[in-house]
C-alpha cells in the first residue's frame, strides 16, 4: 500500500454521448415546468378559532404570493403601522371598537407596497421588497386573536435563496426581533413559545430558515422565542437527547408552549398558528417531499408542538436514536402510551410546508440508511423496539446534560448542550509488531490517498443514496480525485474496476469512479462465483484516508501476517463531562471481506456506579487489549464503540487492516474456499446486549430524577 496525494492538474475532459445531452434538455424541461406549476399558490380558507373548532367556508384574506426573476428577487415584511399611520386610520374611531369597511377598503388599507429605507443594502441592488403593513389593534389591553387578516396566505418558500447576515439584521430590525424573541405591542399575548431547532452542522438551512419563518411569525402576533439547540461532539447526531435537553431549559425559563421544529421545514402558510392546543399537535401534515398528501410514514415528526405538561407526560422524546429517524415514531407511542391523543392543527389545509433540499451527511446517517451491511446495532432491535417497557425510565427524566454556553444571535437564541459522559481526546490502537492508528478528534491528520491495491468495494456496499446517482459516472484517475474531494462530506474512496476491457482514452484509464461507504473487500471476492464485480481483475482503491474523522475508516496501513489471531493494545484518553456513571464497555463488531461473522466482543471497562457523583473535568486513562480470530486471509474492518450499560454509544470508530501469507495466489484460494459460518467463532452479530439484562440495567441506571 502506497499514499498518493491530490493533485492540482487540470481535470481531463471526458466525452458525453449526445443522447446524454438530449437526457439532460428533456429533465431540464420537465423540471421546469413541474416547478412553474408548483410555485403559484393555492388559496385555503382561514378557520377561525372558536373553542378550538374548524368553521368552514369561512371568510377569505389573501395574500399574493411574491413573483421573482433572476434580477428581482421580492420578499415581504410583516412590519407594524406607525403611530402617525394609526392615528390617521383610527381618526374617527373609538378606542375598543372596529371600525367597519368593505372588503376594498380593507385590501387598500392593509396591504400598502413600500420601499422601505434602506432597502438597496437590504437586499443586492436591483432587488426590491415588498412590504406588507400589518393593522394595529385598537385595544392593547386584549387578548391576541388567533386568527386575523394580518395573517399571510399561501405562500411557496424561496428555497434557493441564501441571505447575507446584513440582510437579516435589517430585517429583525424591521420586524421588531431581539435575540429572536418577538412580543406584540398591541395586543397581549395568552403564552410564551420556545421554537426549538435541534441543530448540527446546518448553518445555510437556519439562514434560510430564519429569513422566511420570521416574517409569517410575527403576523400571527404570538410571544415567542426561537431557541437553537446544538449538542457538543464530532459523533452522530442525536436529536432526541439534543430537544430534551432544550425543553428542559425552555420550561426553567418560563416557556407555555414549545415547538419542535426541523431547521429545513418552512412553512408556506401563515394561518397555521403557532399556538399550543389541549394536545400535542404535529403542524405538518403536507410536505411538498410528499406531494402535500398526509400519513407521509410518521404521525408525529417535522414541526411538532407541545405543552411542557403534555411533553413531560410522554416522558420526552427517547435518548436512545443516534443519526436520523425513527425517533419520531418513537416518541407518538409515548405520546399514546401516556395517554394523549396526537391531533392535527386547527387550521388543517393550512399546514403545508417545504422542505428545504438536502442529503444527510455521516452525523445524520442512522443504521438504517449508512451501510446495513457493515453497521451494528449495539440496541438490539428487541431492545430499542422495546418502547413500551423502557419510555417510562429513559427520556425526559433520564438525560444527564450541561449547557456550556448561551448566546444571542441575529434571529435566534442559541445554546450549547453537553451530554456526553466523556469526551474522548484520543484512541490508540496499536498491534503487537508495532502497527498502530491514532485516533484524535481533536487533531485531524489527513494522509491524503491510500493506494490499495488488488482491493474493491461492491456498488452494492458502497453508497448510503447520496451519491448514488453518481454509480455510473467514470472518469480518470485524476479527475475521480477531483470530483471526490467535490463531496468532502460524503465521498470516502475512489475505485477501479481494473478489467482489461475497461474504459480508456489515448492509453489513460478512465475507469474511476467514487464510493459513500468504505467496505473494503479483496478482488478474489469481488470474482468469485457470485460475486459482485467478475471482471475485477486487478482493482484499485483510492481510499481517503483521513485519521482522526469519526466518519471515515481508519486503515493499517501495511498488511498483517497470515497467522490463527492479531492481538492489540488500545488506550483511551477522556475527560468526564457528565460522568460515566452508568458504565463504560469496549464493544465491537467484525467484518470479513464484506460479510459480519461472530466475534463480537463485550468487554467492560468500568463498572456502573451507584454513585452519580463523578468528578468532571478530570483526565483519565484506560489500557486494555483485544484479541482478534484471523483463520483466513483478507480485509477485516472493525466496528468499534465505546458505550454504557444499556448499549448507549459515547465514542465510534471504524478501522480495518489486511491479513495475508504473502503468496496472492494461495490467499484468494482460501478467501474463495472459506465459509465465514463455520470458520469463525463466538458471538453472532444482533446479540448485543440481551432483553433481560437491558430491562435490568435500564431500571437500575437509568431510573434517576423521575418527576412525579
Amino acid at each position: 500500500m502506497s499514499s498518493l496525494h491530490t493533485s492540482d492538474k487540470r481535470n481531463r475532459m471526458v466525452r458525453v454521448p449526445r443522447k446524454n445531452f438530449f437526457y439532460f434538455a428533456i429533465g431540464a424541461l420537465i423540471g421546469f415546468l413541474f416547478s412553474k406549476s408548483s410555485y403559484y399558490e393555492r388559496i385555503f380558507p382561514v378557520v377561525k378559532n372558536n373553542d378550538s373548532a374548524q368553521i368552514k367556508n369561512a371568510t377569505l384574506f389573501t395574500v399574493d404570493a411574491p413573483k421573482f426573476s433572476a434580477d428581482d428577487q421580492l420578499s415581504h415584511l410583516a412590519v407594524q403601522e406607525s403611530e402617525e399611520e394609526y392615528e390617521d386610520r383610527n381618526e374617527n374611531v373609538v378606542e375598543n371598537e372596529y371600525e367597519e369597511k368593505d372588503d376594498e377598503e380593507n385590501k387598500n388599507d392593509e396591504l400598502q407596497h413600500i420601499q422601505p429605507a434602506g432597502a438597496s443594502h437590504f437586499i443586492a441592488p436591483k432587488h426590491n421588497i415588498q412590504v406588507y403593513k400589518m393593522n394595529r389593534l385598537t385595544n392593547r389591553n386584549q387578548k391576541c386573536p388567533y386568527d386575523s387578516s394580518d395573517l399571510a396566505g399561501q405562500r411557496k418558500p424561496l428555497t434557493g435563496y441564501l441571505p447575507k447576515e446584513s440582510e437579516l439584521e435589517e430585517m429583525m430590525e424591521k420586524l421588531g426581533v431581539v435575540d429572536g424573541c418577538y412580543q406584540p405591542k398591541d395586543c397581549k399575548s395568552m403564552e410564551k413559545v420556545a421554537i426549538i431547532i435541534p441543530f448540527k452542522d446546518r448553518e445555510d438551512h437556519l439562514a434560510k430558515w430564519l429569513f422566511h419563518m420570521h416574517q409569517l411569525l410575527v403576523r400571527q402576533r404570538r410571544h415567542y422565542c426561537v431557541i437553537v439547540a446544538e449538542p457538543l461532539g464530532s459523533g452522530h447526531f442525536n436529536k432526541g437527547s439534543t430537544m430534551n435537553a432544550a425543553v428542559k431549559e425552555a420550561v426553567n425559563d418560563g416557556f407555555d408552549c414549545v415547538i419542535l421544529h426541523d431547521v429545513d421545514m418552512l412553512l408556506e402558510n401563515g394561518q397555521n398558528i403557532y399556538q399550543c392546543q389541549d394536545q400535542p399537535v404535529q403542524l405538518c401534515p403536507f410536505i411538498d417531499k410528499f406531494n402535500y398528501k398526509d400519513h407521509y410514514g410518521t404521525e408525529f415528526g417535522g414541526v411538532t408542538m407541545l405543552t411542557p405538561e403534555q411533553y413531560i407526560k410522554a416522558n420526552g422524546y427517547s435518548n436512545l436514536y443516534w443519526g436520523w429517524g425513527k425517533e419520531d415514531d418513537d416518541m407518538n407511542f409515548r405520546i399514546k402510551a401516556s395517554g394523549q391523543v396526537p391531533k392535527k392543527p386547527i387550521n388543517y389545509e393550512a399546514g403545508r410546508y417545504t422542505m428545504i433540499p438536502h442529503q444527510h451527511p455521516w452525523a445524520f446517517r442512522n443504521n438504517k440508511n449508512t451501510d446495513k451491511d457493515s453497521d451494528l446495532r449495539f440496541l438490539s432491535l428487541i431492545n430499542i423496539g422495546n418502547n413500551r417497557y423502557r419510555y417510562k425510565y429513559e427520556g425526559y427524566n433520564s438525560l444527564v446534560y450541561k449547557i456550556t454556553d448561551r448566546q444571542n444571535n441575529v434571529g435566534y437564541k442559541k445554546i450549547m448542550v453537553d451530554f456526553r459522559p466523556l469526551d474522548i481526546l484520543k484512541a490508540t490502537l496499536e498491534h503487537a509488531n508495532g502497527e498502530s492508528i491514532i485516533m484524535n478528534p481533536y487533531s485531524i491528520d489527513d494522509r491524503g490517498y491510500l493506494e490499495l491495491k488488488d482491493t474493491y468495494i461492491c456498488e452494492k456496499y458502497g453508497f448510503a443514496s447520496v451519491m448514488r446517482w453518481l454509480h455510473n459516472w467514470h472518469a480518470s484517475k485524476t479527475s475521480a480525485i477531483d470530483k471526490c474531494n467535490w463531496f468532502p462530506d460524503f465521498c470516502v474512496d475512489v475505485v477501479q474496476k481494473g478489467s482489461p476491457n475497461g474504459r480508456s482514452r489515448t492509453g489513460i484509464a478512465i475507469d474511476f469512479t467514487l464510493r459513500e461507504v468504505s467496505q473494503l473487500i479483496s478482488g478474489a471476492t469481488a470474482r468469485k462465483p457470485g460475486g459482485c464485480e467478475p471482471e475485477a481483475e486487478s482493482p484499485l482503491v483510492l481510499h481517503k484516508h483521513v485519521y482522526g474523522e469519526q466518519r471515515r475508516l481508519h486503515v493499517i496501513e501495511n498488511t498483517l501476517n497470515d497467522v490463527s489471531h492479531q492481538s492489540f493494545n488500545m488506550t483511551l484518553e477522556y475527560t468526564n463531562i457528565n460522568g460515566p456513571a452508568k458504565g463504560l464497555y469496549y464493544r465491537h463488531a467484525l467484518v470479513w471481506e464484506g460479510e459480519p461473522i461472530r466475534g463480537v466482543i463485550h468487554k467492560e471497562l468500568i463498572p456502573p456506579l451507584e454513585n452519580q457523583n463523578i468528578e468532571a473535568g478530570k483526565n483519565e486513562i484506560i489500557n486494555f487489549n483485544v484479541t482478534i480470530d484471523t483463520p483466513v486471509p483478507g480485509w477485516y474492518t472493525v466496528l468499534s464503540k465505546i458505550t454504557d450499560c444499556i448499549g448507549q454509544p459515547m465514542f465510534e470508530w471504524r478501522w480495518a487492516f489486511r491479513v495475508t501469507s504473502g503468496q496472492k495466489d494461495l490467499d484468494d484460494k482460501k478467501i474463495v474456499a472459506a465459509d465465514p459460518s463455520k470458520i469463525f467463532k463466538g458471538d453472532e452479530w444482533g446479540l448485543g446486549i440481551s432483553a433481560n439484562v437491558f430491562k435490568e440495567n435500564l431500571r437500575k441506571y437509568y431510573d434517576l430524577n423521575q418527576e412525579g
